[in-house]
Order: structure tokens, then C-alpha cells, then sequence
């Protein structure tokens, strides 16, 4: 065993050691923001390079800062795609920004714990205090409460875990739960981990415009509850992550009203558009639901990891996790006082609302709300450009900053059509210049763009459009 007097244990640079390592990772990550338009999109490496580089047995001895920096900066920085470059339009890109990066340091280096008063009383403040401003924005009343937590996926699961305890109090076997065939994946594996079964869930068929069938719901409820089943859970969808559907959501009110069941509303994406007149009126009233799921690092630009649940009623949020073993005595909330922890799933918790509170601060509402916009033009910019093309083809019209479509020939057959269309999108992520993804919308490979990143030019999409018309024209030949 190594003489401990030649080891660091307690784990401590000194202040010129951290103030150089602090220097250098600041100015990796202002350079990655200034320079970023410049940079490949997706930079992939292959597994065995990777291995090769980076597989060691954990090393016994300290090496040098300036070597475990530099590795980081060629090995692991070197090989990174980028969901914050202006030309990533797959999936639900992350643009993030700075400040909310910086708010994130803050909390990792203060280590803060925000599951407790006690611990970290004016963090919780601000929890609470963001969202109240995430609440409202959704129209709901001073009732209301939230959760911050990592993303969709569990603001998805809490939300089922939280309507489970109102409305049924325990596990029921006979308890159905509906949602589209647009629904996200989360929600179905947060089902699973609750401890549904795969009878209990229906998934509901969706129209020409992918927004749920009320009727095939209506005929579903009908006929579960002429089987003794108990339907008391509708998901719907707030912006989909295939064409940014959103469902009728007054209407399916109505239908869970009659039938005393749960709305929840998944926003992770689309919620972040009640801040346009255009997202209001689309949206409409999101303050119907029970409770909503909203995803900051999507469309209010915040870092990875931040998404929220909003529910109707904040009292709902304890009735379902608080517990208060012996051991958490010393931590009681005094009168105001708040505690997550009983609010939610982790007891150990990062701060996830100061980053949001953050930029909010810095740069205002209104300049989110200006980014949003313009997010929902971009996708409308390229349907036109697109349209004003020979043999494109729209099939989901822009909607909420996701426009779907595809290269069409007549003269060739739908397979064919299907294997030309994943050729163009694999020419354009190999060629560097800008990477979309490809999705199924009736049996069909389609492409899509979400344009949602506030740092995305009109410059960038023309340069995007005409690589896609170029190599759709390149594969149509050598086809």
C-alpha cells in the first residue's frame, strides 16, 4: 500500500491549481459557444478507437491536471456531436445557453442539495418561486405546484405516479390508461416501471393531422367500462415529437370530466409556445389538465438536465411521496417553509430551476418568447422552400417548429421511395454540412426538421435545404 503522505486524501487542489483548471474548462466552454457555427455537426468515433484511447485500469496514482485537460479536450470533446449547433434538426435539439451552463457550475460547485430548507433554503425558494412563473405561464391558478426533476421521461412517470394516488389511492389492475399511437416512448416505460401491465394500457389511433381520434377513445372507454375495467388516466400530447401535433385539449376534457379520469398533458416539447400568440392559439387552454409536463432544456433552451412537472393542485404532490422517517427529523418545515424532497421521487437533489431563474433573469421573458417565435417561422420557412421545389413533398405542415416531408417520385415504388429518402438524410449527416432525422408517419420514412434553435439562421436552413435537394437529385440517378 502507497505511504498516504505521497497521496492527496483529502481530495484539495491548491487555489493557483484551481484557478488554472477553472480557467481552462471556462474557456473550452466559451470557445464551444463562440466557435460552435463553425464546427461539424455530428462528430462519431468508432468503438475500438475509443477503447483503444481511453480503456486503462483505474489508475492508482494522481496524473497531472494539464494531461487529464488535454485528453478531455482531444479524446472527449474532440468526439462529440453537438445538439446545440444551429444545423442540428433532429429529434428535439438542446440549443442550451451559456448562463444556464454557468448556473450549473455554480450549483455543482457549491455542491448544493436542494431537497431540504434546511440545507439549502434560498435554492428552495427559487424552486419554488420558478415554478409559480412555469404555472402561470400555463394559465393555472395560485393552487398550483411543480416539481423539477431531469427531463420528460420522469416528469412523465411522476405525473402517472401522482394521478395513480389521487385518483385510485393504490395499485388496481382493472386501471386503464390511454394515450396515442404519437404518445412519446416515456410514457409507456413509465408505465412499465410503475407496475402496469401491457393490458392496462390503450393506445389510441390519431387523424390525418396525428392528433389523438376522440371517437376511438370514446369507443375504447365504452367498451373497457362495459368490461368492469376502470378507465381513470388520458395522456395527451402537446406538441408530438413526430409533426409537433397538438391534441384537441378541450375536448378531451370534456371526455375525462364525464368519465372522472386524470388528464395530464405531455408539453416536455410544445408548452414552451404559450409564450407566442401564434403557440396560444394553438395550444389552447392547458390550464384544463390536472397536471403538465414541460421540459425547459427544450424549448426554453435550457442545459440537459431540467424538466418539470406542473400540477392543478400542489397538495396532490405530497399526498403521493411525502414520507417523513425518523432520520429527516431535524430537517421539519417551519411555517412557509418548503421541502422537495416530499415532493417527488429523489431525496438527493440537485438545484434544477436556478439555471432557468437565471436566464430568465439575464435576458428576460420577452426574448424567450421572441426565440420561440422564431423558431415556429424557421419551420415555416422551410415547408416553403420546400414546396417551391420539384418533388418534395409535405407530409405534416409546420407545426410548432417541426416541419415533416419527403422526396416523392411517382415513377418508383413506395419501398423504393422509403429507401431513397433514408439515403438522402444519410448523404447529408455524412457530408457534415447539417443532420435531420428520419421518422415513420403511416407505414411512410419521412424526414423531419425541428428548427427550434434560436442561434439557427435563415442561411442555415437555405444551406440545408439545398444540400437535401441536391443529394435527393444524386440518389435519384445512381438509383
Amino acid at each position: 500500500m502507497k505511504n498516504p503522505d505521497h497521496l492527496n486524501t483529502e481530495l484539495t487542489l491548491t487555489s493557483s491549481e484551481m484557478k488554472w483548471l477553472g480557467q481552462e474548462i471556462i474557456s473550452l466552454v466559451i470557445d464551444h459557444f463562440d466557435k460552435l457555427h463553425g464546427k461539424e455537426v455530428l462528430n462519431i468515433a468508432a468503438v475500438d478507437e475509443l477503447r483503444d484511447v481511453l480503456l486503462t485500469d483505474m489508475p492508482s496514482e494522481g496524473r497531472e491536471l494539464s494531461d487529464v485537460v488535454s485528453q478531455i479536450q482531444t479524446i472527449l470533446l474532440g468526439n462529440l456531436s453537438h445538439g446545440d449547433h444551429p444545423k442540428f434538426f433532429a429529434f428535439v435539439p438542446g440549443p442550451s445557453n451559456f448562463v444556464g451552463a454557468m448556473a450549473d457550475a455554480l450549483v455543482a460547485g457549491f455542491n448544493v442539495c436542494a431537497s431540504n430548507w434546511l440545507e439549502a433554503s434560498s435554492f428552495a425558494e427559487i424552486e419554488r418561486i420558478t415554478i409559480e412563473w412555469l404555472a402561470r405561464m400555463m394559465g393555472y391558478s395560485n393552487s398550483a405546484g411543480g416539481h423539477f426533476v431531469s427531463g420528460g421521461s420522469m416528469a412523465n412517470l411522476t405525473a402517472i405516479a401522482v394521478a395513480r394516488e389521487i385518483k385510485l389511492g393504490n395499485p388496481d389492475p382493472e386501471a386503464i390508461v390511454y394515450y396515442s399511437d404519437q404518445t412519446h416512448i416515456s410514457v409507456e416505460r413509465g408505465l412499465k416501471v410503475l407496475g402496469f401491465s401491457r393490458e392496462q394500457m390503450r393506445r389510441i389511433s390519431t387523424d390525418d393531422s396525428f392528433r389523438i381520434d376522440s371517437n376511438d377513445l370514446i369507443e375504447k372507454i365504452t367498451a373497457d367500462r362495459k368490461e368492469n375495467l376502470r378507465p381513470f388516466c388520458l395522456i395527451a400530447n402537446v406538441g408530438t415529437t413526430n409533426t409537433g401535433a397538438v391534441d384537441p385539449i378541450a375536448e378531451l376534457f370534456e371526455i375525462c370530466s364525464v368519465n372522472d379520469m386524470w388528464l395530464h398533458l405531455d408539453a416536455a416539447y410544445g408548452g414552451a409556445a404559450v409564450l407566442t400568440q401564434n403557440g396560444k392559439s394553438l395550444l389552447g387552454d392547458l390550464s384544463l389538465a390536472d397536471s403538465i409536463t414541460i421540459d425547459p432544456h427544450k424549448w426554453l433552451f435550457q442545459p440537459i438536465e431540467c424538466g418539470c412537472l406542473l400540477v392543478k393542485d400542489r397538495s396532490w404532490l405530497r399526498a403521493a411521496f411525502d414520507t417523513s422517517p425518523e432520520y429527516l427529523s431535524d430537517v421539519d418545515e417551519g411555517i412557509g417553509e418548503i421541502n422537495y424532497y416530499q415532493e417527488g421521487i429523489q431525496l438527493t437533489r440537485q438545484s434544477r430551476a436556478l439555471k432557468l431563474w437565471m436566464s430568465l433573469q439575464v435576458f428576460g421573458v420577452d426574448a424567450f418568447s421572441s426565440a420561440v417565435e422564431q423558431g415556429i417561422e424557421n419551420a415555416k420557412h422551410v415547408e416553403k422552400k420546400l414546396s417551391e421545389l420539384e418533388c418534395w413533398e409535405i407530409i405534416s405542415p409546420a407545426t410548432l417548429g417541426i416541419v415533416v416531408f419527403r422526396y416523392n417520385l411517382p415513377s418508383i415504388s413506395v419501398e423504393d421511395l422509403d429507401s431513397l429518402n433514408q439515403k438522402i438524410a444519410d448523404k447529408l449527416t455524412k457530408s457534415g454540412i447539417a443532420f435531420i432525422g428520419t421518422t415513420l408517419l403511416n407505414g411512410l420514412r419521412v424526414l423531419r426538421m425541428c428548427t427550434i434553435n434560436p442561434r439557427t439562421s435563415i442561411k442555415d436552413l437555405d444551406e440545408t435545404i439545398v444540400a437535401l435537394d441536391n443529394f435527393a437529385k444524386e440518389q435519384h440517378v445512381l438509383s
